[in-house]
């Protein structure tokens, strides 16, 4: 199907699905992978056959549910706000980041244990 306004032969729309795509891969094989490692390291010994499904259970239902949710924001409270509400998340969880970055004398276990 061609677009009345484009010349080429790819519509614009096209061209940004495809960046979103390959930019949902990117985070999902980068931050999941981070996720996945730092669940384990983070588990007691006892606890680590738990972890994993936790993280994927987790993972999934906001990588599905932050759409709609953030739909239903922005219809309600705007997008102005709805991008203060993200920018506020995002705080949230740098700031136990930084924290844990900042020394408490944890050790990462190497891929050798």
């Amino acid at each position: 199907m061609h677009c009345g306004t484009c010349s080429s032969q790819q519509r614009p729309h096209d061209a940004a699905s495809s960046s979103s795509a390959i930019r949902l891969g990117l985070d999902y094989w980068l931050v999941y992978s981070t996720i996945q490692t730092q669940a384990m390291n983070d588990a007691p010994p006892t606890l680590r056959s738990a972890a994993l499904p936790l993280v994927v259970i987790a993972y999934l239902s906001v990588f599905l549910l932050f759409p709609m949710l953030g739909d239903w924001l922005i219809v309600h409270i705007g997008n102005h706000r709805f991008l203060a509400v993200v920018l506020s998340r995002a705080v949230a969880e740098l700031v136990p980041a930084l924290l844990r970055l900042g020394g408490d004398g944890k050790k990462v276990a190497s891929a050798t244990q």
